[in-house]
C-alpha cells in the first residue's frame, strides 16, 4: 500500500512513467545522474517518485545532505524496506522533500533481505507488483518515477528493470565501460527471455573529457560500434557539478559552464522524450 502526503499543486500528465538507472559497475555516476535528472523534471513542473534500491544509499544520503530536517524522524515506512518485505506490514509513506520531489529512502537492512527474497515466489515482479497495486494512488500523484538501483544483477535489480518504461545505462571512460555496457545489453536480453518482455535502455556517457584518450575512446564506441550505437544517445562532460549535493542546476554559474548546462539539458530533453513515448 503507498500513503502520500498531499500536494498543493496537481501533476501535468495524464500518466506516469517509469525510469531506472543502472550498470553493472560502480562509479559510473548513475546516481549523480538520477539526481540531477529528478531535479530537471521537477523545476518543469512534474511530479517526481524517486526510489533508491541500492543499499548503499548513496542517492538519499545526497537528498538527506541538502534537506536534513525531513530525515530526522525518517521511519521503516519511509524506506525500500517497506515496499520489498511484505511481511513488516507496512504502508510505504514517501517523504515530501520539495513541492515536486518525494523520495522512498534507500535502507541498509535491504542487502541482508536479499538472502531472504530468494526463497520468496514471483521475488523478481515485487516492484511490479507494488506499482499495480497502487496504480491509482501513484497515477494521481506522480508523473515520473526514477528508480536508482544497485550496480549488480541481483533480484532487488531485476525487479527495478522489469517495472521500468526506459533503462538508462550510465557508462564512465574507463577501461571496462564497454565490457559493463555490453553486460547490461546481455543481461537485459536474457530477461526478455526469460519473462516475456520487451525492455527498453538507452546509453548515455558521463565524466567525458574530449582532450583525454580514454573519453575519446569511449565515445568512439558509442558511436560505431554496431549493438552499442543504436541505443547511445550522448554524453555527460567531466567537468560538472554532479558530485555534489547541489544540482548542476543549483551550482553557481559561471560563464564557463553555461554551455555544459545547455549541452546536459539537451540530453534530458532526449531521454524525457524517449521516456514519454515508451
Amino acid at each position: 500500500m503507498l500513503k502520500n502526503e498531499k500536494s498543493n499543486t496537481k501533476k501535468l500528465t495524464d500518466t506516469f512513467k517509469v525510469l531506472t538507472s543502472n550498470i553493472n559497475k560502480g562509479g559510473t555516476g548513475k546516481t549523480a545522474f538520477l539526481y540531477n535528472f529528478a531535479y530537471y523534471l521537477s523545476e518543469k513542473g512534474f511530479k517526481v517518485l524517486v526510489i533508491d534500491t541500492d543499499d548503499s544509499k548513496n542517492l538519499t544520503n545526497l537528498y538527506e545532505d541538502k534537506f536534513e530536517d525531513n530525515f530526522e524522524e525518517i521511519k521503516t515506512e519511509n524506506t525500500v524496506m517497506a515496499l520489498f518485505n511484505s511481511d513488516l506490514e507496512k504502508v510505504v509513506e514517501p517523504l515530501k522533500l520539495t513541492e515536486n520531489i518525494d523520495l522512498i529512502a534507500g535502507d541498509k537492512k535491504l542487502e541482508n533481505f536479499k538472502k531472504i527474497l530468494v526463497s520468496k515466489i514471483n521475488r523478481e515482479k515485487i516492484l511490479v507488483s507494488w506499482l499495480s497495486d497502487n496504480y491509482d494512488e501513484l497515477l494521481e500523484n506522480y508523473d515520473y518515477i526514477l528508480i536508482d538501483s544497485e550496480n549488480s544483477q541481483d533480484d532487488i535489480v531485476v525487479n527495478t528493470l522489469l517495472a521500468s518504461d526506459l533503462v538508462i545505462g550510465v557508462a564512465e571512460s574507463s577501461d571496462n565501460s564497454v565490457y559493463a555496457i555490453n553486460d547490461l545489453q546481455q543481461f537485459i536480453s536474457q530477461l526478455d527471455k526469460a519473462f516475456n518482455v520487451d525492455i527498453q535502455y538507452k546509453i548515455i556517457g558521463n565524466k567525458i573529457d574530449t582532450r583525454e584518450k580514454s573519453s575519446k575512446d569511449l565515445i568512439s564506441a558509442l558511436e560505431e560500434v554496431e549493438g552499442i550505437k543504436e541505443n547511445y544517445l550522448g554524453y555527460i562532460p567531466k567537468k560538472t557539478a554532479f558530485q555534489s549535493s547541489n544540482t548542476i542546476y543549483e551550482a553557481p554559474r559561471k560563464s564557463n559552464n553555461l554551455d555544459t548546462i545547455i549541452h546536459i539539458n539537451k540530453l534530458f530533453k532526449s531521454i524525457k522524450e524517449i521516456l514519454d513515448k515508451a
